[in-house]
């Protein structure tokens, strides 16, 4: 996979496919300034299927494909008015035994959003191949092993 997001100036561009309503890319800033957190590019096919199996307490939203019409208009036209916020996640594996006598233990992901989960939804529809996000650094390596472009 390719991934053609382009950083300038603290800017991050994303070139989007078909389904995005008449614009050819949108442009993502960081939202914390803090030396806490860092930037990742994340692969958008993997980075969904992450989402939807999660094992966090908050339903996913659903797929924007299933969004009426005007929503899709809605998000659309906020995210290509001027660099927005980029999505911002936690990350963790937690493991559980899942057969005690074998001792073997099964990785849960845990994802949590502290904003960004409708950007994230409106990029995968907008044929995002991957996009950037704002992970804290304890666990940016940890996400990129599972999704990182």
């Amino acid at each position: 996979m390719i991934c053609n997001v382009t950083e300038a100036g603290a800017i991050w561009e994303v070139p989007l496919g078909q389904n995005a309503q008449g614009l050819t890319s949108l442009k993502f800033e960081r939202g914390r300034s803090s030396p806490a957190y860092t930037v990742i590019l994340v692969c958008t096919d993997m980075f969904s299927r992450l989402y939807e199996n999660n094992y966090d307490s908050l339903k996913p939203i659903p797929k924007a494909a299933t969004w009426p019409p005007q929503d899709l208009a809605d998000i659309a036209s906020f995210l290509a008015t001027t660099p927005r916020e980029m999505p911002r996640v936690g990350f963790d594996v937690n493991f559980t035994k899942k057969f005690r006598w074998l001792g073997k233990k099964e990785e849960k992901p845990v994802l949590t959003f502290g904003n960004g989960r409708h950007r994230f939804r409106y990029l995968e529809y907008a044929g995002a191949k991957c996009f950037p996000l704002e992970v804290h650094t304890r666990s940016a390596s940890l996400l990129h092993e599972w999704c990182g472009a």
